[in-house]
């Protein structure tokens, strides 16, 4: 897996950050028996999305176009789920934009 680090600008908020990007991951192996990706692709997950300090917004690219998400990124709801203390953090980074793509 290589990992290297970036400076990104926020699409939605304008914040600098600075990210680790994954430049190339690969997976040798089959699947753990629970369906979970091999070892290597498994660590991986936690580069394929990113998170902005500032205003909370997570998604695969923060400087990629962000559309009309301010109020969706502010809306207590996806706060809610960004925060949650009951998920680990990284699972918490997923689940709060996919609300966006499944309208709930």
């Amino acid at each position: 897996m290589i990992v290297f680090p970036e400076e990104v600008t926020c699409a939605l908020c304008g914040a600098s950050s600075k990210q680790q990007v994954l430049a190339s991951a690969s997976a040798f192996g089959a699947p753990d028996l629970d369906t979970r990706l091999p070892g290597a692709l498994r660590k991986a997950t936690e580069y394929q999305v990113q998170e902005c300090p500032a205003c909370g917004y997570c998604a695969q690219h923060l400087s990629a176009p962000a559309g009309n998400l301010k109020s969706f990124v502010s809306d207590m709801r996806y706060r809610a789920r960004l925060e949650d203390p009951e998920s680990p953090r990284l699972a918490n980074r997923y689940q709060a934009p996919a609300r966006e793509r499944d309208g709930s």
